[in-house]
């Protein structure tokens, strides 16, 4: 549980393990992790994220947030024109093949489609082997060039789901419809450490870009312990309403936070 689970969370759902911003919002920074030049992991992540003012990659323990194996070095992702490049670049163990979850995730990563989505797009459209992967090959000759050339109507058939808002004075029908958001098919509960995701990524919006990283983390940690959250298992969104909301809303502004991303002397934390 906890952070650690928050950051795997969320390079399934094609975010960045360390600020939870989804990675389509500055495609130009997408990266990966190396160490000694080669790719550590599948996830990506933002440069900003893991690279300093002066280049240099800078990790807690030099071990990736994710699969906590050394890294000492980032790559960019190649240009989204150069489909073979790419391709190789997402292949990240270099064996010719993505899974059908990788090339989903990498979709989501790059295009503004939910990474959640397409998978059943890929299956229905594209050459799925049986073992549940596609070839690079496949993928860079049909697969990035298919969606770059139709990118509006594959955008329309699987669009990325706008996160609910949710505010300190939010209703009950607003906090129903911010849960309802993150269940997956037509479940009635979602895992916890799906919900730890969701309560991560609103702590940190809420916080905003005035507050840093490191405090960030240290503020959504210590609430995640305290709302009982480290826990295994699933929840409903009854005992989301009666139990968690109340403590999560109690941590968010009013309403949304001003242009300069600074909370008001009144929307203070209550951790």
């Amino acid at each position: 549980g906890g952070l650690a689970d928050v950051r795997e969370v969320a390079a399934q759902h094609a975010a960045d393990p360390i600020s939870l911003e989804d990675l389509r919002t500055r495609p130009n920074e997408i990266g990966a992790l190396t160490f000694d030049g080669s790719r550590v992991e599948p996830a990506l992540y933002h440069m900003r994220s893991v690279v300093d003012v002066g280049g240099k990659v800078w990790l807690a323990g030099d071990k990736s947030p994710v699969s906590r194996q050394y890294a000492d070095g980032f790559r960019h992702a190649p240009p989204l024109r150069d489909f073979d490049a790419l391709a190789r670049f997402l292949d990240w163990d270099s064996d010719g093949a993505l899974t059908l979850t990788e090339a989903s995730i990498a979709l989501g990563s790059f295009f503004p489609v939910a990474e959640d989505h397409i998978e059943h797009f890929l299956r229905l459209s594209f050459d799925v082997r049986h073992t549940g992967t596609i070839t690079v090959d496949e993928f860079a000759g049909k697969i990035l060039p298919h969606i770059c050339a139709h990118l509006a109507e594959v955008a329309a058939a699987v669009p990325v789901a706008n996160t609910p808002e949710m505010h300190r004075n939010s209703g009950r029908g607003d906090l129903c419809a911010w849960f309802e958001h993150m269940l997956p098919g037509r479940n009635a509960e979602i895992a916890l450490r799906e919900l730890r995701f969701g309560v991560a990524r609103a702590l940190y919006a809420a916080f905003g870009p005035g507050v840093d990283l490191a405090t960030k983390e240290v503020a959504v940690g210590l609430f995640l312990a305290r709302a009982d959250l480290l826990t295994e298992g699933v929840i409903s969104v009854d005992d989301f309403l009666d139990v968690v909301a109340p403590a999560l809303q109690a941590n968010l502004p009013s309403k949304p936070l001003p242009v300069d991303g600074v909370p008001r002397p009144e929307e203070l934390w209550l951790l």
